[in-house]
């Protein structure tokens, strides 16, 4: 094709042809298959749990069926309430990880860490292996789980790459300047960060300190964690963390490891310590009970907020857990607990870096509309709930984080490209046509005048105003203390707590305990903890997707971009422009988040 409007044109029509294909495909699925049976099988007499913390785990329970052929579907809450579950559960003798490079964050990482030490009170043995943790990249966190079990192993040749934290920012506002990028954009305040890479060259004091504090926390959490679980003094750990990767048999050496060997070696091993078991995988064995419990137990409704905040509903994600959260979604969710008799309390679990402010303030009403009905709500923090996400907590009751959570974010920035001088290099002129003075005032093509200017400022004063206002309100702050903590300083849980922005560490299980407390609910009696809105199967999800309403909106979406593309692709053919495959030129949008 020598054209860019004929090479989009097919591609659509390919794009169209996969989602119909893909539709038929998940119809005959949902019809003709019940991933369910593959996990029906009654389990041995005496088994070993392999736990597959070589990879993180999803904050939500997926809800494709087939997503759970692989352990990756597994949520944080299926592998904890699986691990509680086992602790009692004589028919498991012991547990077996394979721990590697994860990814996954400091608060996650504490959350299995609770769970492997209550397991481990059970007096059964929890046997970590690794082949090796931090090659070509630091090992910290995930030893820093594998730490936790009675026993861990790694293959002779591993390193062990427990050097602390780093990270690296990169500064490209000369580099987009070259190329003709400026930007509108503001901050509250000078710790609010997120822009910078943008808008700056070289990482600012208020950044570099921020990052500092932020990793110096995480440093000493994992120091005492290392520290008490191996039983060696604190200065010994904080050496290795300030020393080079260690050769296997240098951390054993140091007490770090208790045995060197393979993994066919940890498999006989273990089989030793509990002759007659047989190995099944942990998402086997997670599948075997509902997460929910009895029916006519008291029900804790169970809401995310997971990934970014958007406004409207929440991307519909049938392979895994949901990578954002539609501030509609979240609000309905809430409006339908609060208004169920049966809901005797609330835990809202939030493990999101921020987003929309008026997204996060519509989920923010919610929690106040709970309040107001003396109907007990309680935040439940994951790995992040920052920002936006803090914003979505902040009214509740209580507020739970783990002690590596990353919150706080306490500001607002906003941002408009602005790409006027790209044009410039490419000789093409944007003319424009206006009924009011300020239509075209988020137009990426123009900077601001000196009056939006003006009015830009007051928006992010007026969103940071009332972001601080409420944080002072829900938390009991002074505008002195609102001062100390805001500005768009982040912190670690246990910095917060320390603050007066989190009420108590810990995990989810942390905070249905207080929510059971909060709603007069014996402490030993067992709840349903009941997630809101309840999940759809895989196959609902499918059939939403190709079957249902999303069909025809994904079909109508096609054939609208290629009405939208039409003139654009028109324009092309017109001054000659070929090209080897699809090129489209878009105008980013503005980026405003809390």
């Amino acid at each position: 094709m020598r054209t860019v409007g004929k090479v989009l044109i097919i591609l659509l029509a390919i794009v169209g042809l996969i989602v119909v294909a893909l539709g038929g495909l998940a119809w005959y699925a949902a019809s003709h298959i019940d991933v369910a049976d593959t996990f029906r099988d009654p389990l041995p007499e005496r088994v070993v749990l392999h736990l597959p913390f070589d990879r993180a785990f999803t904050e939500g329970e997926a809800s494709l069926a087939l997503s759970g052929f692989g352990p990756s579907s597994l949520s944080v809450r299926q592998v904890v309430a699986a691990l509680d579950r086992a602790a009692d559960d004589p028919r498991v003798v012991a547990v077996v990880a394979s721990v590697g490079e994860s990814g996954r964050g400091m608060g996650q990482t504490q959350e299995l860490r609770a769970a492997i030490d209550r397991f481990r009170q059970s007096g059964k043995p929890a046997v970590a292996f690794a082949d090796t943790l931090g090659e070509g990249q630091t090992g910290t966190v995930d030893y820093y789980l594998a730490s936790a079990f009675s026993e861990v192993w790694m293959q002779p040749s591993g390193l062990l790459g427990l050097t602390g934290f780093g990270i690296e920012v990169p500064f490209a506002r000369e580099a987009l300047e070259s190329l003709g990028v400026d930007a509108e954009y503001g901050t509250r305040h000078e710790y609010k960060n997120a822009l910078d890479s943008a808008v700056r060259q070289t990482m600012s004091d208020e950044h570099r300190q921020s990052l500092q504090d932020l990793l110096g926390s995480f440093e000493d959490q994992v120091v005492q964690g290392v520290a008490a679980a191996r039983g060696l003094k604190t200065d010994a750990v904080r050496g290795i963390l300030n020393g080079p990767p260690l050769f296997a048999a240098e951390a054993q050496a140091a007490g770090l490891l208790t045995n060197l060997g393979y993994w066919d070696q940890v498999l006989a091993q273990v089989g030793g310590l509990s002759k007659g078991a047989e190995p099944v995988a942990l998402a086997r064995y997670a599948e075997l009970e509902p997460l929910t419990g009895p029916d006519d137990a008291p029900t804790i409704a169970l809401i995310r907020v997971a990934g970014t905040i958007q406004r409207g509903t929440t991307d519909p994600s049938p392979f895994g857990a949901a990578e954002s959260t539609g501030g509609d979604t979240a609000a309905k969710a809430l409006r339908k607990a609060i208004d169920d008799p049966l809901v005797r309390a609330i835990v809202l679990r939030i493990d999101s870096p921020g987003g929309s402010y008026v997204a996060s303030d519509t989920i923010w009403r919610e929690v106040m509309r709970a309040r107001e009905r003396k109907l007990p709500i309680i935040a439940s923090m994951g790995d992040v709930a920052a920002s936006g996400g803090y914003f979505a907590a902040m009214g509740a009751d209580r507020i739970i984080a783990q002690p590596g959570t990353i919150t706080g974010s306490i500001g607002v920035f906003a941002l408009k490209p602005v790409l006027s001088g790209v044009w410039d290099k490419l000789n093409v002129n944007w003319d424009r046509v206006e009924s009011g003075d300020h239509a075209l005032l988020w137009s990426p093509n123009r900077a601001f005048t000196p009056a939006e200017q003006a009015w830009f400022d007051r928006m992010l004063d007026t969103i940071y105003a009332d972001f601080t206002t409420k944080v002072g309100q829900s938390r009991g702050l002074d505008a002195g203390q609102i001062d100390r903590v805001a500005r768009g300083r982040i912190f670690t849980g246990t910095q917060a707590m320390d603050l007066g922005l989190v009420d108590s560490l810990g995990g989810l299980d942390t905070a249905v305990l207080e929510a059971k407390t909060a709603a007069g609910i014996a402490e030993d009696m067992v709840v349903r903890v009941a997630p809101y809105p309840e999940p759809k199967t895989g196959f609902e999800a499918l059939r939403e997707m190709f079957g249902g309403e999303e069909a025809p909106v994904a079909i109508g979406t096609l054939l609208r971009l290629g009405g939208l593309l039409a003139p654009l692709t028109g324009e092309f053919d017109r001054m000659g422009v070929a090209t080897r495959g699809p090129a489209l030129l878009a105008p980013p949008g503005v980026r405003s988040s809390p």
